[in-house]
């Protein structure tokens, strides 16, 4: 919904990482999502800066330099990638960030195959079928064929993705889990509490 909310207003991200979404755990099977940074957010533009974002999550027309639009389908990709790290795993640590121009080209071919790999080894007919179909419709490498987040939300609820009974699947609770181990989470969780203590303070 918050890369909805930024297409209403012709807004980018631009650096969707998980380091930039912040999980709030509200009971032991929900919780909230909460974009943050938006240091590199803009509006679309003719002509992008091809620079924005963190490397490995970029969408690959950041990489294009023909490309003359860049619009939010780019921030799907990127939240993709997200998923697709934290359900499954990819190894970040073999493609470490080019330091000059002129390897970027090479670095991104090699992170394109891993991400590929990754994604030719998922199982859409397995309980992680709903999710999987969401997530291979954003990542696809054209992004003319990729889903922009309206649609990636709107696939979701007509598969009932989002229904509370949906908290069963395994794969709900793999991202639960994931989200236990966020350091995000447990920063939003003390400020909270610290947040709850001044309310008490202030009572007092």
């Amino acid at each position: 919904m918050g890369l909805i909310q930024l297409k209403k207003f012709d807004i980018l991200h631009r650096d969707m990482k998980p380091g930039n979404i912040l999980i709030r755990k509200r009971t032991p099977e929900t919780f909230q999502i909460v974009l943050a940074d938006f240091g590199f957010a803009g509006k679309y533009t003719e002509e992008s800066e091809y620079f924005y974002g963190t490397a490995c999550y970029k969408a690959p027309e950041i990489f294009d330099e023909s490309a003359r639009v860049v619009d939010d389908r780019s921030d799907v990709w990127s939240t993709g990638i997200v998923v697709l790290e934290k359900m499954y795993g990819l190894d970040k640590g073999r493609h470490p960030k080019p330091k000059y121009d002129s390897e970027r080209e090479e670095w991104y071919a090699n992170w394109q195959k891993e991400v590929r790999q990754k994604v030719e080894n998922i199982n859409c007919e397995s309980e992680l079928g709903g999710l999987m179909k969401i997530l291979l419709e954003g990542i696809f490498v054209d992004c003319g064929e990729r889903v922009d987040a309206k649609r990636c939300h709107g696939t979701g609820s007509r598969i009932k993705l989002w229904r509370r009974h949906s908290l069963r699947a395994r794969w709900w609770k793999s991202w639960v889990k994931w989200v236990d181990g966020t350091p995000e989470m447990r920063q939003t969780d003390s400020q909270g509490e610290r947040e709850r203590k001044r309310n008490v303070t202030n009572e007092s």
